[in-house]
C-alpha cells in the first residue's frame, strides 16, 4: 500500500487486495462484473497510467484498474471501508438497462451488460420473441429463395451470430 501525503490517498496494488480489505480482496474475481459496471473516474493509474474506472464497493466509489487491477482509493475511502468490516453487505453494481444499483448477487449476464432481474426477465422475453419471429422470417424466405440462396443466407446469419460488439455497431452505423 502506498499513501500520498498530499491528499491522503491510497493505492493498493492488485496483489495487495485481499491483504487491505476482505472487501477490495474480492473485486479480482469479479473483473467481469466489474468491467461491465464501471464507468469512467477521469483520472489516470498511478502505476501504469492507464484510466481508471469508478466501481461502487459497498456503496464506497473506489477508483479501479483494469489493466494493473489495482486500486485507488481517495482521501477517507480506506477508513470508510475498514469501519464496514462488520456489516456484510455485499458489492453493488449498475443495471445496465434500469440505471439502478443492485447487490451484485442479485444480477445477470446478458449480451448488452449486467442486468437486475427485472431487467433480465424483460430481456428473456424480448430475445424469444426476437427468436421466434426470426425463425418464421428465416423460414419464409427459405421458401421464396430456394435452397442455394437459403444456404448463404444461413451462412451469412452466422457470421453475424458471432461478430464481436463492436463488428455489429459498424455494420449498423454503416447501414444507416
Amino acid at each position: 500500500m502506498d499513501c500520498c501525503g498530499r491528499c491522503g490517498g491510497v493505492w493498493i496494488d492488485g496483489a495487495e487486495l485481499s491483504r487491505a480489505s476482505r472487501h477490495l480482496g474480492g473485486l479480482f474475481g469479479k473483473r467481469g462484473e466489474l468491467v461491465l459496471s464501471s464507468r469512467p473516474s477521469g483520472i489516470n493509474c498511478p502505476r501504469c497510467s492507464a484510466a481508471l474506472s469508478e466501481v461502487g464497493v459497498n456503496d464506497v466509489a473506489v477508483d479501479w484498474c483494469q489493466t494493473c487491477y489495482g486500486v485507488w482509493l481517495d482521501g477517507g475511502e480506506y477508513q470508510e471501508l475498514s469501519q464496514q468490516k462488520r456489516k456484510a453487505q455485499p458489492s453493488t453494481v449498475i443495471c445496465y438497462a434500469c440505471r439502478k444499483q443492485v447487490p451484485l448477487g442479485d444480477t445477470y449476464y446478458t449480451d448488452l451488460g449486467i442486468a437486475c432481474s427485472a431487467c433480465r426477465d424483460v430481456e428473456l422475453r424480448r430475445m424469444a420473441d426476437h427468436e421466434i419471429e426470426y425463425q418464421r422470417m428465416e423460414q419464409e424466405r427459405q421458401r421464396q429463395l430456394g435452397a442455394q440462396s437459403s444456404d448463404r443466407l444461413r451462412a451469412l446469419r452466422h457470421d453475424l451470430d458471432h461478430a464481436t460488439y463492436g463488428e455489429l455497431r459498424a455494420l449498423r452505423d454503416a447501414l444507416k
